[in-house]
């Protein structure tokens, strides 16, 4: 498989966006609405919301068709991906999403970074014995950025290629030494890099599919909406 040569990531400011969730809710498919419905707290409903409404309105640009007609393919552990030769994925947490599309598997982690969430227990469920040996023997690191920049980069690994939430994470390389790198999961090269520009407290991280010259990344805020 070869590498894509572009990956569009959007950046979404889901507080923002809460001005037009009853136009984003419009365009959901009934199954989409059941489980916006099903969550407990209202902003995690909201978000959930506005990312599934803006992705149906970004891919209606690359498919050509209306947002609220697009039928996606639900892959073997229930990944989403769209007909017509692109895919994409979404990640959200606090106030800000993610969407990449591109033609590849492709998978994108953001995480708002919470030191209270940097125990021994979940360093312990996240990283290998050797990567906490590594990263977190050493002093002179910093231990919530190492968790975290570890953290979205096996999450994104995971996503990509589709192997589900119950996937150990220690069982990804997170591969903190390198801005980016590649690893092979069955059978196929995947390359994962960290995602600047997501804004303050905040780490994200990119994986796609393929070899070769790894893409290019354009960051787009939605303030010029082509929609």
């Amino acid at each position: 498989m070869t590498m894509a040569s572009e990956v569009d990531v959007y950046l979404v400011d889901t507080a923002a966006e809460k001005a037009r969730l009853s136009r984003y809710e419009s365009l959901l498919s009934p199954g989409e609405k059941e489980r916006a419905a099903g969550f407990r707290f209202d902003r995690d409903r909201s978000r959930f919301v506005c990312m599934h409404g803006i992705l149906r309105l970004v891919l209606s640009g690359y498919l050509g068709t209306h947002a609220d007609k697009i039928d996606f393919l639900e892959g073997e552990y229930g990944k989403p991906g769209a007909a017509g030769g692109f895919e994409f994925n979404i990640g959200y947490s606090g106030e800000t999403g993610l969407i990449a599309v591109t033609r590849v598997p492709v998978g994108v982690d953001i995480e708002m970074v919470d030191p209270e969430k940097v125990t021994p227990e979940m360093i312990e469920e996240v990283f290998s014995s050797s990567e906490r040996k590594s990263y977190f023997g050493d002093a002179s690191l910093d231990v919530t950025d190492a968790f975290f920049r570890g953290w979205v980069r096996k999450e994104s690994v995971i996503k990509a290629t589709g192997a589900g939430v119950s996937f150990p994470l220690d069982l990804v390389e997170s591969r903190l030494d390198r801005e980016s790198y590649t690893a092979v999961c069955d059978g196929v090269e995947w390359w994962t890099c960290g995602l600047g520009g997501c804004g303050p407290g905040y780490e994200a991280a990119l994986t796609v599919a393929g070899e070769g010259r790894p893409p290019t990344i354009k960051l787009r805020p939605l303030t010029d909406r082509p929609w």
